[in-house]
């Protein structure tokens, strides 16, 4: 079941942590992409950001790998995750689908 962040009326998915510090902090990231829909999620500090790039894929319909993920002009790596890239809470994270060739 889909909760929704009442202020943008988005999705908010939460991803389980791979760590097992229950202390570990979660922050809100917003995910939005051109013409699609926006989705929230409440992430790990130290959760790789791979398993939101993929759920996002995932919901969009898109096979995974075919979207661009990147925070503040910077390409968002497998491995990056929200501590990493210095990621506050409701940041928001643009992707776009990824376009070969041109003129």
């Amino acid at each position: 079941m889909d909760y929704y962040f009442s202020t943008t009326k988005c999705p908010l998915i939460s991803i389980q942590s791979l760590c097992q510090d229950e202390e570990e902090s979660f922050i809100i990231l917003r995910v939005q992409m051109q013409k699609e829909g926006d989705v929230c999620y409440s992430i790990g500090q130290t959760t790789p950001l791979n398993r939101l790039m993929a759920d996002y894929c995932r919901r969009m319909g898109c096979p995974y790998g075919t979207l661009r993920f990147s925070f503040d002009g910077t390409r968002v790596t497998e491995t990056d995750s929200p501590f990493s890239l210095k990621m506050e809470n409701y940041d928001i994270i643009d992707a776009w689908k990824e376009q070969n060739g041109g003129a």
